[in-house]
């Protein structure tokens, strides 16, 4: 029974230590989860549609109104035919979801990703929940220089509602990576801690 544990234990360990060698460290991007995300937008999207398409059928007691049932099928068929969209075109980019080197960490996993974000940059990384989803903050001192890396209205938008909500526009989340939250912040924290003794020289 206890070496039986002690596997348990280890299993994490050694999953993160492929992740530990030298830089550049590549996370790729998982088509698995890719996949299942595109399914979900397409099953959104096919019921948005039949919303629109016969809305009367759809009217609940509390919102008894076909106008208000269309537009509900309106928002649904367009933010998740958009992010329908973005997801199949990711299940074909050959580029890493995420990379780490010496400079900090690149990001390449959704939407709204900026790029490269400094490890000088960088204040702290913590967890936090929308829902059932967790995702990483990453605590910058420099908030202003990443929204103004925004590569659209759309992104710039984003990060700037993530400085409201989070104290950071910055962001991350395991969701389309080849690895596990609870890994992706173990290694994230690891490397940051790294970076900033090798910067003080402690």
């Amino acid at each position: 029974m206890n070496a039986g544990k002690d596997a348990v234990v280890l299993a994490p360990i050694n999953l993160l230590m492929k992740y530990t060698s030298d830089y550049p460290i590549k996370i790729p991007l998982s088509l698995v989860k890719l996949f299942l995300l595109l399914l979900g937008c397409v099953m959104i999207v096919a019921i948005s549609i039949l919303l629109i398409l016969d809305p009367n059928k759809y009217i609940l007691p509390r919102f008894n109104s076909p106008t208000f049932v269309k537009m509900v099928g309106y928002v649904g068929a367009g933010l998740f035919g958009v992010i329908g969209t973005y997801v199949l075109f990711k299940l074909f980019d050959k580029k890493p979801g995420l990379m780490i080197d010496e400079y900090g960490i690149t990001d390449n996993s959704s939407g709204t990703s900026i790029g490269l974000i400094e490890w000088l940059d960088i204040d702290d990384i913590k967890t936090t929940r929308i829902m059932s989803n967790k995702i990483l903050v990453i605590y910058t001192n420099q908030p202003e220089k990443y929204i103004k890396k925004a590569k659209n209205n759309y992104t710039k938008r984003a990060l700037s509602s993530n400085l409201r909500s989070f104290k950071s526009p910055l962001s991350l989340s395991a969701n389309t990576l080849k690895i596990n939250h609870t890994e992706l912040e173990q290694l994230l924290k690891e490397h940051l801690k790294k970076n900033k003794e090798e910067v003080t020289g402690l």
